[in-house]
Order: C-alpha cells, then sequence, then structure tokens
C-alpha cells in the first residue's frame, strides 16, 4: 500500500518518483527514491499523514510536501504563509521563520502543503532535531517526527550525488 500512496502523491504533484518502488528502506519508515533530477525521502505516519522530502542537488533545493487527510479548508493552488520551526529536546529553533507555502488537494489522499527551500541548510537542520513543526499564528498546523532520520539522510546525500 505504501508504493500506492507514494505513487499517487508523486503524480499529483507532478515530481516523477521511480515507478519500480524505493532504491532503500530506512529505519523509523523512511523510503528513499531516485529520480532523474532528484532523490527523495517519504515518510507515512499515523493516520494518513505524509512527508516527501525531495532534494534536488542541481539547484540546491528542498522541496517538502506534508498531505493530511485530516486537514479541512485548504484551498488548491493558494499561497499560505506558515511558521516553519524545529524542536530538538527542549530547544526551538525558530530561525526559518516565515515560509511561503501552497495549498495542494488530492481526492484520494487529502489536503496539505507544498514549499521550496534552500537544500543543504533544511536537511542539516533536519538532521540535528526531533521534530519539525508548521504554525499559523499560534495555531500548530502539522508536527512531525523525525526520528531515525539521520541514516536516511546519509542515503539521501549520497543518492544525489547521482542525479541532476
Amino acid at each position: 500500500m505504501m508504493l500506492s500512496l507514494a505513487a499517487a502523491l508523486s503524480m499529483a504533484m507532478a515530481m516523477p518518483m521511480a515507478s519500480d518502488g524505493p532504491v532503500k528502506k530506512y529505519d523509523g519508515g523512511w523510503d528513499l527514491y531516485k529520480n532523474d533530477d532528484n532523490c527523495a525521502l517519504l515518510r507515512s505516519y499515523a493516520g494518513d499523514t505524509i512527508l516527501r522530502i525531495a532534494y534536488y542537488p542541481k539547484e540546491d533545493t528542498a522541496r517538502v510536501s506534508v498531505i493530511d487527510g485530516q486537514l479541512k479548508g485548504v484551498v488548491d493552488g493558494a499561497s499560505y504563509k506558515f511558521q516553519l520551526y524545529f524542536v530538538n529536546g527542549e530547544k526551538i529553533d525558530k530561525g526559518w521563520g516565515t515560509v511561503n507555502f501552497k495549498g495542494v488537494k488530492f481526492p484520494d489522499l487529502g489536503s496539505g502543503y507544498k514549499f521550496a527551500v534552500s537544500g543543504k541548510t533544511f536537511l542539516a537542520d533536519m538532521g540535528k532535531n526531533r521534530l519539525l513543526g508548521i504554525m499559523d499564528g499560534d495555531d500548530v498546523v502539522e508536527s512531525l517526527k523525525l526520528d531515525s532520520l539521520s541514516d536516511a539522510l546519509v542515503g539521501l546525500e549520497a543518492c544525489s550525488l547521482g542525479v541532476g
């Protein structure tokens, strides 16, 4: 079922993903995909939440998508401004500040958001933190654990040497 979710998400987002499935699976539910111009990590969370982090080495960009079947009121294609933060223990890193997001809707997967940021910097922040959060003022939009990510990030970086 994971492959069908991944395939549906990649087709709907116009971000190609290898049709033969992940090139490697990592602890914590992280799957690595290799494409012509990017490598991507994909993880499904309890419920219907999916996090996809695609790294495009040629442009040093990370394109991140969060799809959550429980999100309501998201307008497909609409622009949103949310605060992006990372958490490691009691330490909250709000250094990313406000980031531009786009709304996305998929009939079979739910609604969500996507955004693009500086690739290497974002991946480094992900690697040293335990949680990725998206906030709208004082309201938490998404809060996603990044546990067991370090090995998957090493795989993503190695994969990216062969694309783009």
